[in-house]
């Protein structure tokens, strides 16, 4: 046992160990190195397989039909808990996926608004039309705010 009387470390040196310079009282030093524990967010890694199923699911569901297909297949966040539609839409950011309406907006799809304007129509009109059936164009449901894109 001995007092220790000042122990200073070495930043920047390496990822994985931390060197530190021990002095004790008695005027003696030593330099040693601990390990660093790994990150807590380190062992939550989400595996390679749903990483896949979310981008090529992404092309052509919702994130709400994203989460339901990975939570019917047993798939498990790396925290352990069933994927959440938050969860698919975080996965969608990390790994820069495409969304459904990103992939709709490429292929020529239109938001309500572009529609409306593209057809002179007021953007409550465009919805009353489509709900009754009178508006002859394909649309996509893209969340679950009901909002659409539309065909040109």
């Amino acid at each position: 046992m001995f007092l220790l009387y000042s122990l200073s470390y070495w930043q920047g040196v390496c990822l994985d160990v931390l060197p530190f310079d021990a002095y004790v009282k008695t005027g003696a030093t030593a330099v040693a190195e601990c390990q660093i524990p790994p990150m807590v967010y380190d062992n939550y890694a989400t595996s390679a397989e749903v990483v896949d199923i979310v981008r090529r699911e992404s092309s052509i569901h919702t994130t709400e039909i994203i989460a339901e297909i990975l939570k019917e297949g047993g798939y498990l966040s790396g925290k352990g808990i069933p994927i959440s539609i938050r969860r698919v839409e975080y996965i969608m950011r990390a790994y820069n996926i495409k969304s459904l309406k990103e992939h709709l907006k490429a292929r020529g799809y239109l938001t309500a608004i572009e529609k409306a304007n593209q057809l002179n129509i007021e953007y409550r009109t465009l919805h009353k039309m489509k709900n009754e059936g009178k508006l002859d164009c394909e649309y996509v449901k893209i969340d679950s705010k009901d909002t659409y894109m539309f065909a040109l």
